[in-house]
């Protein structure tokens, strides 16, 4: 929608546009609405900024703005939104800066659109900077494994002791979810918990995640843009941890568990006993432990 269409209408709903453009127009990164024929139906401040041709883009086709590998990119990443296989995907991070694609849908589901979002580069003090302004931003605090943490969610009922595992100890919450940011030169340190934690990917750099397996096995499992893959799973029992992959970054990341997080389910890894029981992943072990 154009910014006149935006402020159009009576009521309730011109009052709902008028907030939506000024909710936009506060970003400080650019933001551009597309419909389902690539035309630029809306441009937020930031945008109008950043594009050369300013205003004058609204009703003209997004791929004139593009080269040939990016219209085909943008082709297929519209099409899978039309499919309903995605909702999102950075289509851009060239060291200048990130771009998204996002699907934009009516109340019944179907695309109608989607939109541009842009932000800084994830690389040096920019990196830095947006790490702690994330921490700020969304009151995170130290955790003991490192990285800073905030817990968003704890199930209000509780699993009886005698209906768990007996290496629970205690009656536990049913589930319980964090956010997590490991910053640039951070790390989640070696650990492991008495449940499966599932790890969600949601912004910065891809993240590193090292297992010790119970049969000796080393694994790493990347979750983020680069590895096309946003979820991953360290199973009870497992040692653990974490870094971004690359270490001027960061990686802004939620865990959930069920049963819910309980201090007494966590423990923190020894350097010199880990490094007895399995000196093959030496390496591993002496950078992920204290």
């Amino acid at each position: 929608m154009t910014k006149a269409g935006a402020r159009g209408g009576e009521g309730a709903a011109e009052i709902g546009r008028d907030v939506a453009v000024a909710l936009l127009d506060g970003l400080v990164d650019p933001v551009l609405l597309a419909d389902t024929d690539h035309v630029i139906r809306y441009m937020n401040r930031a945008a109008i900024a950043h594009y050369a041709a300013g205003e004058s883009l609204l009703g003209r086709s997004l791929l004139d703005c593009h080269n040939e590998r990016s219209r085909a990119v943008m082709a297929d990443v519209l099409e899978a939104f039309l499919g309903g296989r995605e909702e999102e995907r950075l289509i851009t991070d060239d060291g200048k800066s990130r771009i998204w694609m996002r699907a934009v849908r009516d109340r019944a589901g179907r695309t109608i659109g989607y939109y541009e979002r842009y932000a800084p580069p994830l690389s040096g003090e920019g990196a830095a900077r947006s790490a702690s302004d994330w921490v700020a931003r969304l009151g995170l605090a130290p955790h003991p494994e490192g990285g800073c943490f905030r817990e968003t969610w704890r199930a209000g009922e509780t699993i009886a002791a005698d209906a768990l595992p007996k290496r629970f100890g205690g009656d536990r919450s049913l589930g319980s979810a964090i956010l997590f940011l490991i910053g640039p030169g951070e790390r989640s340190h070696l650990h492991r918990l008495a449940a499966d934690e599932v790890w969600h990917h949601y912004e910065g750099a891809d993240l590193a995640l090292h297992l010790i397996h119970p049969d000796r096995r080393h694994e790493e499992i990347r979750i983020g843009p680069g590895a096309e893959r946003f979820q991953a799973t360290a199973p009870a029992g497992v040692w653990f941890g974490a870094l971004p992959v690359d270490p001027e970054s960061y990686s802004l990341t939620g865990c959930t568990l069920a049963p819910g997080f309980h201090f007494e389910d966590f423990e923190m890894a020894g350097r010199a006993p880990l490094l007895a029981e399995y000196p093959e992943h030496a390496a591993v072990i002496e950078k992920l432990t204290r």
